[in-house]
């Protein structure tokens, strides 16, 4: 007698065996966790400002118009699909050899287009009418616009996806959240919480208030925002800085916005007017590396972890 072996496929309705697959295929292409080679095509990406496009297969030149943009698709893995970058653009090293395509919102949309992009990764910075010629000649884009560590994880998983990086999109997601989560912990350890700013620019005196990623930073890393009546970045008067009395000033490192001298640093521990300042008196004025602070994205764990570390030492003195 003849042995037949019958798979048990074969006792499936077709049909069955069809919705089976189908909903499998559905699994595998909603799922960022499989890698760039097996990642499926068509993928529909919604950015930061809801706007939503289909990508029929995975880019192969795609150009960032923001060093945050570019720095997650390295660090994702997409840096041999960048073609090109803004002048900002420095991290990680091998951005100095991608054609440049100006800054934020100086961007020159004919080089842009003349690199002949399937992708462009915007940013609320960038120009409307840049986005605007970009539509005009079939150029997909994304706009991305993080303000919280939730919206860096949301960015990276969106260029992980548009990309065909996904596996190690999550990977980066999960070290900087177990990292995010440590410094919470051990903030809990510090006897009290310094009341913090973080100082943009001397003339006018600019700080970042609240709704600002400096503030998420502030907070996580244990601090108190000082300007609770402030928004955004603005402008406060030298009277109103000396009488909110901040317990510690973060300044970014380099010479400031104007690209002088005389930095930010040297003008809060030489300025005569500033030096009754609690944070100037106990030796509480930091700078912070500005690339660090001031980019939303894979390196903002870094800066966080600094900010801390600097909070860590303050908290152990009587202010």
């Amino acid at each position: 007698m003849e042995e037949f072996f019958v798979s048990p496929l074969s006792y499936l309705q077709s049909d069955t065996l069809k919705f089976i697959l189908s909903l499998i295929l559905i699994f595998f292409s909603i799922t960022c966790g499989v890698s760039a080679n097996s990642q499926l095509f068509p993928v529909v990406i919604t950015d930061d400002l809801g706007n939503t496009i289909t990508i029929q297969k995975q880019p192969t030149r795609i150009i960032s118009l923001s060093p945050s943009n570019t720095e997650i698709a390295f660090a994702v893995g997409a840096s041999s699909q960048i073609v090109g970058v803004t002048d900002f653009c420095d991290y990680p090293s091998d951005t100095a050899n991608l054609p440049k395509v100006g800054g934020f919102s100086t961007v020159d949309i004919e080089h842009v287009i003349s690199l002949d992009p399937d992708l462009v990764l915007a940013s609320d910075q960038t120009g409307e009418g840049v986005l605007e010629k970009l539509a005009s000649y079939g150029i997909h884009y994304l706009v991305l616009h993080p303000d919280s560590f939730e919206d860096i994880y949301g960015n990276i998983k969106l260029i992980g996806e548009a990309s065909g990086h996904c596996e190690k999109a999550d990977a980066l997601i999960m070290n900087m959240k177990k990292r995010v989560e440590q410094v919470e912990q051990d903030a809990k350890t510090f006897p009290f919480s310094p009341k913090v700013t973080h100082v943009i620019w001397k003339d006018p005196l600019m700080i970042s208030g609240t709704d600002t990623f400096h503030n998420t930073l502030i907070h996580l890393a244990g601090g108190t925002q000082a300007f609770l009546e402030v928004t955004g970045w603005s402008t406060v008067s030298l009277e109103e800085f000396i009488a909110t009395d901040p317990e510690v000033i973060l300044v970014n490192s380099g010479d400031g916005m104007a690209g002088i001298n005389d930095s930010l640093y040297n003008y809060f521990i030489t300025e005569p007017r500033l030096s009754g300042l609690s944070a100037v008196r106990n030796g509480n004025v930091f700078e912070v590396e500005s690339d660090l602070v001031d980019r939303a994205g894979p390196r903002s764990i870094e800066a966080l972890e600094m900010i801390a570390e600097k909070l860590s030492h303050v908290s152990t003195f009587d202010i």
